[in-house]
């Protein structure tokens, strides 16, 4: 029975989400929409038979097999489940202060309790079974993905091929964003968001675009807190400068973000349970309480501007730059490898060959967005396996940036030059 849902589920995707009109209207070729989704299937299938076979304690199959009891209750009690949903998951001190508080706090656990429970849906459709379950999220993921294409297009002018890079084909991207757990959720979530932003932004949307953008804003919170925090500049500095157009876009962004670090800085003189750049610090000590054997040397980050400051350029080596060719010691690793330089060379490329039109405000957001998830996670996480999962939000949208911005006519014409 479960071969046979997966076959269905499977085909039905195939056919299904292609010719659905949100996707249609992306204006990919029908056939490469096809291939991108099966790509994403073929690969969310692997890696979902590769953790069932050899890591059946990771994070995404533990917590398929945590929600199999609350599936049971929903099936045979669903009046009761609906009604006493915290019976059917494990009882967690709820502690609603800042999201960047202790770490059994309100924050830290929902982004668990929501997979959960989003997990408890997929076994409804599929009457558990986890294969199934992989490709219906990746059913859903897609068309996320589809948006960040949609947002990169419409926003940034990104040429077909670039949207397609960086929406769907970044090696890390297609992985970790297949695999049944948050990460394609959260891409999912960002992309409509941002799609839908630009759209209101350009007095175009339709209706129920508000909503949509209410509902990813909480559910991003919810799986991720630290992104929802970074949002809140990105989208303002967005939207002052559809207001301010006297300003360039960029010292819009420059002067927000200004303001935004020294509430940050701030914020705890008022009170101690608002110092948020020690909140951080004790995040990272969490982090370097664990073991790991993908670990990279991380400095103690020191609470207060002076200590950020310095702890920059490791978090940019480490989630940029790292691993480098002589640190390969697990083969795993070639991949994120490969991905630093090509960012380093289409980086590079963009310096030499710019576009000389002027960049919308949509790029700086892509920009200052994903430059802060970079910080975030370099300040944060010394492990360079969790890093290349954790980025991989931020190599989208710096990956976009920087190919937007790049004069791919005059790069022709230098290779042209340097080959005769």
């Amino acid at each position: 029975m479960q071969a046979s849902l997966l076959i269905v589920f499977f085909l039905l995707s195939l056919w299904l989400v292609p010719r659905t009109r949100f996707v249609r209207e992306s204006g990919l070729p029908l056939r490469a929409t096809r291939l991108l989704l099966l790509a994403k299937l073929l690969v969310g299938l692997g890696c979902a038979w590769y953790i069932m076979e050899f890591q059946p304690l990771s994070d995404s199959y533990s917590c398929f097999r945590e929600s199999m009891p609350a599936y049971q209750a929903l099936v045979h009690h669903p009046i009761r489940y609906i009604t006493h949903i915290p019976d059917y998951f494990p009882r967690y001190g709820l502690d609603f202060g800042s999201p960047l508080s202790a770490a059994h706090g309100f924050w830290n656990l929902s982004s668990h309790q929501f997979l959960l429970k989003f997990m408890t849906l997929l076994d409804l459709f599929t009457w558990g079974g986890f294969l199934a379950n992989v490709v219906l999220f990746n059913a859903l993921v897609f068309l996320g993905e589809t948006a960040l294409y949609r947002f990169y297009r419409e926003q940034v002018n990104l040429v077909p091929v670039g949207g397609v890079v960086a929406a769907f084909a970044i090696p890390s991207l297609l992985v970790w964003g297949s695999i049944l757990d948050k990460d394609g959720l959260l891409i999912t979530l960002v992309g409509l968001l941002l799609w839908q932003s630009g759209r209101v932004l350009q007095k175009n949307a339709r209706p129920g675009a508000w909503f949509t953008i209410l509902v990813c804003l909480v559910l991003t919170g919810l799986l991720r807190d630290y992104i929802l925090a970074l949002l809140f500049p990105a989208l303002v500095s967005w939207v002052l400068c559809r207001r301010l157009r006297g300003i360039a876009p960029l010292w819009v962004f420059v002067g927000v973000y200004i303001l935004c670090g020294a509430v940050f800085f701030n914020l705890g003189k008022m009170s101690p349970s608002l110092d948020l750049p020690g909140q951080v610090s004790s995040r990272q000590a969490r982090f370097l309480a664990l073991q790991g054997g993908s670990r990279l040397p991380l400095p103690e980050l020191r609470p207060g501007f002076g200590g950020f400051l310095a702890l920059t350029p490791v978090a940019l080596d480490h989630v940029l730059l790292r691993p480098y060719p002589w640190q390969l010691h697990k083969g795993i690793y070639i991949s994120v490898l490969l991905e630093n330089l090509l960012l380093v060379l289409i980086f590079f490329l963009m310096l030499i060959c710019h576009a000389d039109s002027r960049p919308p405000p949509a790029l700086w957001t892509l920009v200052f967005l994903g430059f802060s998830l970079v910080l975030v996670i370099g300040y944060t996480i010394p492990f360079l396996g969790a890093i290349s999962r954790y980025r991989i939000l931020s190599l989208s949208l710096l990956t976009a940036a920087i190919l937007s911005r790049t004069d791919w006519k005059k790069v022709g014409e230098r290779i042209w030059k340097l080959s005769h």
